[in-house]
């Protein structure tokens, strides 16, 4: 009978064993199709041109303002900016107002270059805002967002982000 009861046990175990491995077999499929779909979705990210064209030439310093003229921007067929004409003196404050939706916040993207605006409608010192390198232009700019994300972590880690 012993060797009965151990054949029973044995089998139980052997059971349990195998739906343990199949599981991790699951797993492993899972596992596998996941990377081919991260692999995918990495070469179509790797694909994608860049939004904004960066110019040759490298942006020093602001000297005299910021300005735009007749600029019309859409992100589809509805304009959010039509003929916006402005000027933004350097080293003065600005506050730009508006109701919600008026465009501030496309405006300020348009400025740091989130987005391209049309040719010979946003400058620089009177040069076309295309012209410059975007890594010298916003390495010149601090940005405060509306929305204030804090991560866990300490006050500079936050800051420096």
């Amino acid at each position: 009978m012993t060797s009965v009861s151990a054949a029973v046990v044995f089998l139980g175990l052997f059971r349990q064993g195998m739906v343990k491995i199949q599981s991790f077999g699951m797993v492993y499929i899972q596992y596998k199709n996941s990377w081919k779909i991260l692999g995918d979705l990495m070469q179509d990210i790797m694909n994608l041109k860049p939004p904004v064209v960066s110019g040759p030439k490298k942006f020093i310093s602001l000297h005299q303002s910021i300005s735009c003229k007749n600029l019309t921007f859409s992100y589809d067929k509805t304009p959010v900016l039509k003929n916006v004409s402005l000027t933004i003196p350097a080293h003065k404050m600005t506050v730009i107002t508006g109701e919600n939706g008026s465009g501030k916040s496309t405006l300020i993207s348009l400025i740091l270059r989130f987005y391209d605006c049309p040719q010979e409608t946003l400058f620089l010192d009177g040069e076309d805002i295309h012209i410059f390198d975007i890594v010298s232009w916003r390495s010149k700019i601090a940005y405060v967002a509306q929305d204030v994300i804090l991560f866990h972590g300490t006050l500079r880690e936050n800051l420096t982000y």
